[in-house]
Formats: C-alpha cells, structure tokens, sequence
C-alpha cells in the first residue's frame, strides 16, 4: 500500500537530546555529529567497511557521535523503497549500522536514486547498478515510503523528510534542502511524472520559502546546510548550476557555516567565497579520479565518511577512509561576536 501523504507543517523541525553521558556531565567539551551519503548497497564490502570504520572513530578516536546526518541515496541498490516494508531498509540500513556506537538518529535528506532515478543504471563507468531494473519495477517506488514517520516503527533512528531542520544543541543546527527538485534535467524522465510523490509533484517555492524562513530565524552559532547535490566539485558529476543558483545566495545572505552533500562518490573540500562546500558522497562504491574544474583543499577517491567535531574554539571536519584512517581536516574557528 502507498502511504499516506501527511500535511507539512512550515516550521517542521527536530530537537534531540545529547548523548545519556552529557547527563552526568557538567560541560561537554566537544559534540561529534558523522555524515555520509550514497551509501545503501545492500552491505556490500565498501559500505562494510566504512561502517566499521565509524564505529572504530566513534569507539576509540572521537567518541560516540549525537547524530549522523544521510546526505541522500539511500537505498541504490534498487532506487528507493518498494513499501513500508522493504527487506532493503534492513539490508542497506539497519544490518550494516548496526554497531552500538551508532545507535544515534539519523537525519536523511532525499537523494535522486530515492525518487527511483535509475537514468545511469548499467553503466560502470558510473559505478551505478549493473543491470537496469524493469521499469514496471521501478515506478512502484516512492520517496513517500522513505519520509513515512512509520519507518521508525522498524528502526526508531530513522528520520528522514523532504526538507526540514533539525537542532541539535542550542549552537548547532542543520538545514535539508531537497535538491532534485532543483536540477532541471531530471523533468526529461518519465520518473520524474510516474513516481508516486515524484520530482514533478514538488513544489520549489514552498522549499525555499521554508529555507529562507528556518535560516532567518535561527539563532544558532553553527548553521549547516544539507543538501544531496554538490554546489562546487571536481569529481564525476560535478557541481550543479541549477543548485547553486538556488542556494548559494541562501546560504551567503544567513551566515551558513558550510554546505555538505553526497552524489559525487567521492569526499573534497572546496571554498568558494570564504564558504566552505563538503562532499561525502563515499559511505559505499566510489567514483575514480578527479576533474579540476577549481581549486580543492582535499579530494579522495577512496570509500569514507566525514566527522565534525564541535568544541568551544571551532568546529573541525575530519575525512576518515574505510580503516579509520584520519585522510584529513580542517577547522572553522568560532565566529567573533
């Protein structure tokens, strides 16, 4: 059965509680949040190992995160969910992640795999599916089964939605953007119209009315803002003109600290205008090689996830690969008052 669509209520937002440690506490000294994207393949080795590597870095390097953040494509091995019930959320979500260091939520924006976009399928230069799925298969699909509340029936960490916000401490807050809906070549597939819940049945304005409302109105140090397609990137598909467009001024008019997305299998660093512009897109199989279409403070090919570590002087990102190898960071210090 198809869920049942709920109505968006404008200021949509979390609030979590830190770690049960912080309780007994009297100052946390730092807050660990991980990211990562494109990651569900059905735990393959690549996936396996990169989630092995976030319970290594949160167990013995940076300690338990308070949340993780899905930068989209969440579920490639199929292109999204077939139902509520899907043996791939256990298969790409739960049984991979299973550690207890990660038993935190997991915010998730919306990726273009999850409304079942399966345009690059059979191509290995991609590093997509090998083999194309009917499209009669493809079309039962739905992002609505992804954003549905009753998923954390089966996993109570799942959160995921179109776009939304989520505060995690008075100082540090994320913002989702839903950034297929902003990339115009996609309204040429019949997916985009045969989906239930599909691109062609979202409404942009109303996405950026909440972005520009959510921004304006938050009072926290550090703002995030989440998005699955890249703004600036070198790797295999880019940066995307069509979501530049849209969010840069956003993000440049309220102070966001930085901007993080997946879709580029691969992990940089790019600063554009003093911003700066995280890809994590390599939580399973990667992209090889780079294209230098501008200057990056890192840029890894290899399978990995990314930390950021919240301490009163700062905020530091760090890239860990696939063994819990520390590949590099960088520190964004504390803005002055």
């Amino acid at each position: 059965f198809l869920p049942t669509p709920q109505p968006r209520v404008p200021t949509f937002s979390f609030s979590i509680p830190r770690p049960d440690a912080a309780d007994v506490v009297e100052e946390v000294e730092s807050i660990v949040v991980f990211s990562l994207g494109d990651w569900g393949r059905d735990d393959i080795e690549q996936q396996a190992a990169v989630a092995e590597s976030m319970d290594i870095v949160a167990r013995d390097v940076l300690g338990q995160p308070i949340a993780v953040i899905g930068l989209g494509d969440s579920f490639q091995s199929s292109g999204g969910l077939a139902s509520l019930t899907d043996e791939e959320f256990n298969t790409s979500f739960i049984m991979p992640y299973s550690y207890s260091s990660l038993q935190v939520p997991w915010f998730n924006a919306l990726g273009n795999m999850d409304y079942t976009d399966q345009s690059a399928c059979g191509s290995r230069v991609a590093g997509e599916q090998v083999q194309c799925m009917p499209y009669r298969r493809q079309v039962i699909r739905s992002p609505e089964y992804q954003i549905d509340p009753r998923l954390r029936e089966r996993d109570e960490r799942w959160h995921s939605d179109r776009f939304y916000s989520v505060k995690l401490t008075d100082d540090i807050e994320f913002f989702f953007a839903d950034t297929s809906v902003f990339v115009e070549e996609y309204y040429q597939y019949s997916w985009a119209y045969d989906v239930q819940g599909g691109l062609a049945y979202q409404n942009a304005t109303e996405q950026m009315e909440f972005l520009e409302i959510a921004l304006s109105n938050s009072t926290a140090v550090w703002k995030f803002l989440v998005g699955h397609h890249p703004m600036h990137s070198n790797g295999f598909s880019g940066g995307y003109p069509d979501v530049r467009q849209r969010l840069q001024p956003l993000m440049e008019r309220h102070n966001v600290t930085a901007y993080v997305n997946g879709h580029d299998h691969s992990m940089q660093h790019i600063i554009s205008n003093t911003t700066s512009f995280f890809t994590s897109g390599a939580g399973s199989v990667t992209h090889k090689g780079f294209i230098e279409r501008e200057p990056a403070r890192f840029e890894s090919d290899v399978p990995g996830f990314t930390a950021f570590v919240f301490d009163p002087f700062g905020v530091t990102t760090y890239f860990f690969d696939g063994n819990a190898t520390g590949l590099y960071n960088y520190t964004i210090p504390l803005p002055v008052a």
